[in-house]
């Protein structure tokens, strides 16, 4: 198994109000387990608020568990001595939500999409790492001269994509999303996705897919996880859970999803 996350608890501590009042302890997730096959995509859905970023930021290890343990490629991350543990990350990668905010916008893209091999793989020669950068933005649709730009002169679509070139570069097994296109205009979002979709059948990368929309985590995920409140409520194959949901919440976000009326503006003309 490519991912094991097992009775995964995270608690925060929240500052004290008082000095002689204990501090107050907020449990973001409540004993989480679910698995991921090498190719496999499994999408994690739930309202804002529920445990999702938490989740993925501690299937990172970016976050420490209070209890549990993330496994990958059979490894405890949490139990790794620090220097096994940034040999490793070159097979978990990560693209966050945000395209404006997870690029720095004072490096050329080409230092951007270089920075896991920088971080990760000192053995590339100069023109080895920009032969990499190069594949990388092409992969993504874009040109290989945009290594030489700067974030602000892309969209937002184009910018997700330069993340998503950089979390490709050291050929990883695994790539955890967290709401990648929520914040893309929704013509932009179905490229984004529609890219992510080929690169996994291109290279054969596994998916932990963090959304709020069901009906966008329906269309990448070969199953699906639903949180609420820190738990997983219910779990299982992407199809069943949209026939046939047996959990009550689960129910209430396919209610949310949007349906297209095509009789609806005639009916009101």
């Amino acid at each position: 198994m490519l991912l094991q996350v097992e009775h995964l608890i995270v608690d925060y501590h929240l500052p004290r109000q008082q000095l002689w009042q204990r501090a107050p302890v907020f449990r973001a997730l409540h004993g989480i387990s679910l698995s991921l096959a090498a190719g496999e995509s499994i999408g994690v859905v739930g309202e804002s608020g529920c445990g999702k970023s938490t989740l993925a930021r501690t299937v990172m290890a970016l976050e420490t568990p209070t209890s549990g343990s993330v496994r990958v490629l059979d490894h405890d991350l949490f139990s790794l001595p620090a220097k096994a543990l940034k040999t490793l990350r070159r097979h978990f990668q990560m693209v966050f939500q945000d395209p404006y905010s997870s690029l720095d916008p004072r490096q050329k893209v080409g230092r951007i999409v270089a920075e896991p091999l920088t971080a990760l793989d000192t053995t590339l020669s100069s023109s080895e790492r920009r032969d990499r950068i190069a594949q990388a933005l092409q992969e993504v649709g874009l040109r290989p001269t945009d290594a030489e730009r700067y974030p602000h002169e892309f969209s937002g679509g184009q910018r997700q994509r330069i993340a998503i070139a950089r979390a490709l570069i050291t050929r990883p097994a695994l790539i955890v999303t967290d709401e990648p296109v929520s914040a893309l205009d929704v013509s932009v979002q179905a490229q984004v996705l529609n890219l992510l979709l080929d690169l996994q059948q291109r290279h054969g990368m596994a998916y932990l897919f963090i959304s709020h929309d069901l009906s966008i985590v329906r269309h990448i995920s070969d199953r699906i996880a639903v949180m609420q409140a820190g738990h997983i409520v219910e779990q299982g194959a992407a199809q069943d859970i949209f026939r046939d949901p047996q959990h009550a919440y689960t129910r209430t976000l396919l209610a949310a999803i949007p349906r297209p009326d095509p009789g609806r503006r005639r009916r009101r003309a």
